[in-house]
């Protein structure tokens, strides 16, 4: 299954490498059952699940002695019955392929669909941006809802996959793990060759970089709409593309306040104190306790003299680098900007790639005790500790707290040392 523009193209051509698979690419009849076997009544749905089977089985059958393994490629419009073609075929496995909205939705845009061609022709204006923008919208917002309802009914859900997972390897591997019993790197080193030819035009790819968000079309960016769409970026926190790479790391103890106020302690200055540590509840330890979404916000503006905004310009993720060194290649695509407080507070509401980072005596003030916090809580451990350090009376009075809105894109940075990041309201991906 598939969104659309994912890299399925790249993703056969890659597959096609390999005698052993048989490529059946995006069969129109998968798509058609829907259409000619229409209907929710008991009966007619099981009608359509035994067509699904048999449809399969006959797609599936080799046309030579080598193909072992057969793989369809449905076209996207065929991901919203999902659901009922996994239930069909329990023993498939299955996978979706995603990629970034605005990334979709930007190629669409350029260059329709065939399902935009006949929906357009039954409406007038339909070649207008903002027709288009609607009929995108729908088809990523409906696609994303008939996957989640696939995962939640399946016992043998799809396997949910990002472009960049194409790109670096991943899906040809897992899709080698599950179709052979030894893996066999060379094969897999075979596929990614495909990786040096564009998958639409056949010519020597240049790079393997084939989007710049910063050239997206205005009405793609208004808020909402495909951009910071609110059901997408949710997909995107339940299906998150780091998954896998998480997965493979050490994973970052949580614990929470105050059940575990001992132990965080023991993380802000004690002899855990080099061991990275995520501490659930935390807000409640402070004097912003009992706010709800959106309340840490209204109080920025009573906290500080200006607004310190950090823009980003692509979407990455927090890494925690201990080792003090960063790597030679690093680049930060954010930047700074300090504005008043109306007009900063302005432009966060506005543009979603703005976070605000505000820090001060005031906010450490409602951090602390004397701002209502509590006196165990993590800062307040800190601030004690930092008292009676030797040498860091500068640090002492001040302290930054994060907002930022759901899903909002973050720049790759490394945090090299000990430091203490409140997320007071949105969400942050920390690997």
């Amino acid at each position: 299954f598939k969104v659309g523009r994912c890299g399925s193209t790249l993703l056969d051509n890659m597959l096609i490498r390999d005698p052993r698979f048989l490529l059946v690419a995006e069969p129109s009849v998968i798509f058609s059952v829907r259409t000619i076997l229409d209907g929710d009544d008991q009966e007619t749905v099981a009608l359509r699940l035994q067509v699904y089977r048999a449809i399969v089985t006959l797609l599936a059958v080799p046309m030579t002695h080598e193909q072992t393994v057969a793989v369809l490629d449905l076209n996207s419009r065929s991901s919203r019955f999902a659901r009922e073609i996994v239930g069909s075929l329990p023993t498939a496995h299955h996978f979706f392929l995603w990629r970034n909205p605005v990334e979709v939705a930007d190629s669409f845009f350029g260059k329709k669909a065939p399902w935009m061609s006949g929906l357009a022709s039954r409406t007038p204006d339909a070649f207008s941006e903002k027709q288009r923008r609607l009929l995108i919208r729908n088809h990523l917002e409906s696609t994303a809802t008939s996957i989640d309802e696939a995962v939640a009914a399946s016992i043998n859900p799809p396997m949910v996959f990002w472009y960049q997972q194409v790109v670096d390897g991943l899906v040809p591997q897992w899709i080698l793990n599950n179709s052979f019993h030894s893996p066999q790197p060379e094969v897999l080193q075979h596929m990614l060759e495909a990786l040096k030819v564009d998958a639409k035009t056949h010519k020597a790819r240049e790079t393997i970089v084939d989007h710049d968000e910063l050239k997206v079309p205005g009405v793609l960016k208004e808020l909402g709409e495909v951009w910071y769409n609110k059901k997408l970026v949710k997909f995107r926190v339940d299906h998150a593309p780091t998954e896998f790479d998480a997965a493979k790391m050490s994973q970052v103890r949580e614990i929470r306040w105050p059940e575990d106020k001992n132990e965080i302690a023991r993380h802000v200055g004690g002899d855990l104190a080099h061991v990275p540590v995520i501490v659930r509840n935390a807000l409640e330890s402070t004097g912003f306790r009992g706010t709800k979404p959106g309340e840490v916000l209204a109080q920025i503006r009573d906290l500080v003299s200006f607004v310190p905004l950090l823009e980003a310009f692509r979407e990455n993720q927090f890494v925690w680098h201990p080792n003090n060194k960063k790597p030679d290649n690093y680049t930060v695509y954010s930047q700074w900007h300090k504005k008043g407080v109306e007009e900063g507070l302005g432009i966060f509401n506005s543009d979603p790639r703005h976070q605000v980072i505000g820090g001060g005596p005031k906010i450490l003030t409602k951090l602390l005790p004397e701002g209502g916090g509590d006196e165990n809580g993590p800062f307040a451990v800190a601030q004690r500790l930092t008292q009676t350090l030797p040498g860091k009376d500068g640090k002492k009075n001040k302290a930054s707290i994060r907002v930022s809105h759901v899903g909002a894109v973050t720049a790759l940075h490394y945090d090299k040392g000990a430091s203490m990041l409140m997320q007071a309201e949105g969400v942050k991906e920390i690997l």
